[in-house]
């Protein structure tokens, strides 16, 4: 799981073509680029923002069937929207209409936080059938009774709401956008 959770975080992180590679008991393995949202992370540790962005990265990406399940990550404001990765073409949009929600925090601070807001309102059903649940809450709360969801991220509730909230406007421009086919399809 830690190699999977290292996989993703290279997909996300280095730009496709750049590996990184580990040694555990003797063992080498290798990581592949996929995304490179921050390239400078071989250089040395990460600046805050994009620490937020390559969270951001891996909460959309996160499933909690762990399936794989065709996606289109976008984003809309700060460095992740002049990503080619986050800009989506014409024919995308027709593709992936259905609005999951949004991803966002830091999972890298010494308090790590999770979060998600969700997209579709009323269309709990259709995210269900496409395995994409990480933007629904479950009967699970934080201690501070915030609703959790089944992947472990704080659901603060719809994303227009949040857009305006303190949390929205720290994240705001840290934000992957997960969109969906409204049927589900093979990746």
């Amino acid at each position: 799981m830690q190699r999977k959770v290292l996989q993703y975080t290279v997909e996300c992180a280095l730009p496709n073509g750049d590996t990184a590679f580990g040694v555990h008991d003797g063992t080498r393995y290798e990581f592949a680029g996929a995304i490179g949202i921050a390239p400078e992370w071989r250089e040395g540790p990460l600046p805050k923002p994009k620490q937020l962005d390559l969270t951001a990265c891996l909460l959309a990406r996160t499933n909690a069937f762990g399936v794989s399940v065709a996606i289109s990550l976008r984003s809309e404001s700060g460095g992740l929207a002049a990503l080619p990765m986050f800009a989506a073409s014409q024919e995308e949009h027709e593709d992936f209409p259905l609005w999951e929600g949004a991803f966002f925090g830091n999972i890298f601070d010494p308090n790590p936080v999770a979060y998600a807001c969700t997209g579709a309102g009323g269309k709990d059903a259709a995210l269900r059938a496409l395995k994409r649940i990480c933007t629904l809450p479950t009967a699970q709360t934080t201690t501070d009774g915030a609703q959790v969801s089944a992947c472990g991220f704080v659901v603060l509730g719809t994303c227009e709401d949040v857009a305006t909230t303190p949390i929205g406007r720290v994240f705001a421009d840290h934000m992957v956008h997960v969109y969906l086919p409204d049927r589900a399809v093979s990746p």
